[in-house]
């Protein structure tokens, strides 16, 4: 089983990585992407999920995810997020459907029921 300490500590020895934080924190975007925009904006914290599969594996417990999640995640500035705070919130029903697309799926929504 795959066991990211384990592999971090392997990479760090052999190849002299550096280790960038949590997951999807390799570049400043993604960073702020989860952080900030997802996190702040629309209340999706990603770390949920992340921390969820570590707890499945085995690999922390579920008092080491809550611990972590009582911290505020940390994010790059990148000097837009107060110009992006004031877009407005949109649902999903709000944007143009291809009604193609709609139909295509349902069939094959359809036929995985069977």
């Amino acid at each position: 089983m795959y066991k990211s300490k384990e592999a971090k500590k392997i990479l760090q020895k052999e190849y002299d990585w550096q280790d960038y934080g949590a997951k999807h924190e390799e570049n400043v975007f993604t960073n702020w992407h989860m952080n900030f925009y997802l996190y702040e904006k629309f209340g999706i914290d990603k770390r949920k999920a992340h921390l969820s599969s570590l707890i499945n594996s085995g690999q922390i417990t579920r008092q080491e995810a809550l611990e972590e999640l009582k911290k505020c995640p940390v994010y790059p500035k990148l000097g837009i997020e107060q110009k992006v705070m004031k877009y407005p919130k949109r649902e999903h029903s709000e944007f143009k459907q291809d009604k193609w697309f709609d139909r295509i799926s349902k069939i094959i929504k359809f036929l995985r029921w069977k």
